[in-house]
């Protein structure tokens, strides 16, 4: 195939296929990077936004104005502990990994500790009560 951008003819294998049509895309993989660090240098913030945006709609199917309708109604705070988020700038949007209905937003902890126990209720209902002695 020959890429739109560089002009070099490459195997096939260098052009990402697109998740929606199962197509080869035009432009090879290098040209591809080199374009997606120019207009993420150029724009920073912005692209750091919209990658955001991309990542909370295609993988909770909510936009980052839901997001932020949660973290003000949360109060800027994890649902469980009511903590900030310490490990990064962003709470965590909780799921379930069942139904995908967003269930609030976690701190990392938080939200690891859900994971780990499986959202499975009676293994948190033992630990509770592990944790008071019973």
């Amino acid at each position: 195939m020959n890429c739109r951008v560089c002009g070099l003819t490459k195997p096939e294998d260098r052009f990402e296929i697109i998740k929606h049509s199962g197509n080869r895309r035009k432009i090879c993989r290098e040209c591809t990077r080199e374009q997606r660090l120019a207009r993420r240098s150029k724009d920073p913030e912005g692209w750091q936004q919209r990658r955001r945006a991309t990542l909370l709609k295609s993988k909770y199917g909510i936009s980052h104005e839901q997001y932020k309708q949660l973290w003000d109604s949360q109060g800027g705070v994890c649902k469980i502990c009511k903590r900030e988020e310490t490990k990064g700038k962003w709470l965590s949007v909780d799921h379930c990994h069942n139904s995908l209905a967003v269930r609030g937003l976690l701190c990392h902890n938080c939200n690891s500790a859900i994971g780990l126990f499986e959202d499975n209720i009676d293994r948190l209902l033992s630990a509770i009560e592990y944790l008071g002695g019973g």
